[in-house]
């Protein structure tokens, strides 16, 4: 029997948006010490984390996906203003908020955990927050200057369009997750 491949789905982000989060990344660096930072090529909007998965699963969760966004026509998605989790003075995770104009993000995220409830991937507690983490914090208290200077970044309103989901691979490594695609799902109305 094969190793588990650590899953999750995605949606993918435009270069774009990439460059623009990486100049925030540089300029924001050298701010605190227990940040890691997200690599700019590893940013992804998470719609669901699925963990470790026998590779015989793939297909099931690949039609229960396909199921799912069936009739799901591309959406638009902007990027919206820096945030942090659990907030911005005492901060664990940095992101980017993404704005759903069309109100179709939630509905194909809701379907995606609905279709996998059946094949074991219970939903997700927590209530979905999209959003792009650029960075995440040990030591929150160290934080008050990256903090500061994180909110007062004015991103511009990129928008984007959302034509497939993404079910990826996460490899663990020292430098940090390599993420690969094992299967695109095409939106379509």
């Amino acid at each position: 029997m094969a190793d588990k491949i650590r899953t999750f789905i995605c949606i993918e982000i435009p270069d774009e948006i990439i460059s623009l989060l990486g100049a925030v990344r540089q300029q924001l660096r050298g701010m605190c010490r227990s940040a890691r930072w997200v690599r700019p090529e590893g940013i992804h909007l998470t719609l669901k984390f699925l963990g470790a998965v026998e590779p015989e699963q793939v297909e099931a969760i690949d039609h229960a996906v396909r199921l799912s966004v069936a009739g799901t026509a591309p959406f638009p998605l902007v990027l919206g203003r820096p945030g942090a989790f659990p907030n911005l003075r005492r901060p664990r995770v940095l992101y980017f908020s993404l704005r759903d104009p069309s109100n179709r993000l939630i509905g194909c995220q809701r379907a995606i955990e609905a279709s996998l409830d059946p094949l074991g991937f219970a939903p997700e507690k927590r209530s979905f927050s999209p959003h792009l983490t650029l960075a995440r914090i040990k030591v929150p208290g160290e934080a008050a200057s990256l903090s500061s200077n994180f909110e007062q970044i004015n991103s511009k309103a990129v928008e984007f369009e959302v034509n497939e989901v993404v079910i990826k691979k996460s490899d663990l490594r020292p430098t940090g997750a390599v993420y690969s695609t094992l299967r695109r799902v095409g939106l379509a109305p």
